[in-house]
């Protein structure tokens, strides 16, 4: 009942995190533009449709490109920790006495070349 509950709650903080990074992927390239547009302003320039068109394509490519890349980035990190700290521990674990299992294997084949 505790395990079934820790997982429950990891797979919901889970599914917020990718709510966040979606959330952040489809209100990033508004807040980008609104951002760039405000300080171009601010510095005194006039806004042209051809400088607001160009700068618009420009950040949608860089969504594209980019903040797609890093979303699922965000996603995959946790994942990516926890599978490396699993295979370190494994790949710490203490060697194994692999004498006895190689003489009982010795044994066998030695009876079943006896029977032969």
């Amino acid at each position: 009942s505790t395990l079934r509950g820790e997982e429950r709650a990891s797979i919901f903080i889970s599914q917020r995190m990718k709510a966040y990074n979606i959330t952040f992927y489809l209100v990033t390239p508004a807040l980008a533009s609104l951002l760039t547009f405000a300080v171009f302003w601010a510095q005194g320039q006039e806004l042209e449709v051809s400088k607001v068109f160009s700068v618009i394509a420009l950040l949608q490519v860089l969504r594209v490109s980019i903040g797609k890349q890093f979303a699922g980035f965000i996603e995959a990190f946790p994942e990516c920790l926890v599978a490396a700290s699993r295979i370190r521990a494994f790949l710490l674990q203490p060697e194994t006495n692999t004498e006895r299992y190689n003489r009982s294997n010795d044994d066998n084949n030695n009876n079943n070349n006896n029977n032969n």
